[in-house]
């Protein structure tokens, strides 16, 4: 495993655990207020797809891991929420709406304001 020289925030070197086209980076994380801590993350990088793990990384090497399992350089996928339905399509899916019928519906109040 490469070390990370004092000073240096990133490190890469060849990887023979993987094959030889394969790169590991040794990338310090980095505080809010832009110090760099003495934690490392070691990520396994093949024609720009970066691998969080040597066991992803060997998964997707033997073709088990799926193409999502790599965290492509410099972007994120984003995250899709479901959409809302707007009132009229939700009268449109086949549920009928009934009005309430609360116990307080239709009585007159007892003191008068």
């Amino acid at each position: 495993r490469p070390v990370l020289p004092p000073g240096e925030s990133e490190v890469s070197a060849p990887c023979p655990e993987l094959g030889p086209e394969w790169t590991q980076r040794v990338v310090a994380r980095k505080f809010a207020n832009g110090k760099i801590s003495k934690t490392t993350d070691r990520l396994f990088v093949l024609d720009g797809r970066e691998f969080r793990s040597l066991a992803d990384a060997t998964k997707f090497k033997n073709g088990e891991g799926e193409e999502g399992s790599a965290k492509k350089k410099r972007g994120r996928s984003k995250k899709t929420t479901p959409s809302k339905k707007s009132p009229g399509e939700k009268a449109a899916s086949g549920k009928k709406r009934t009005p309430s019928k609360s116990p307080k519906a239709g009585k007159k109040p007892k003191y008068a304001i």
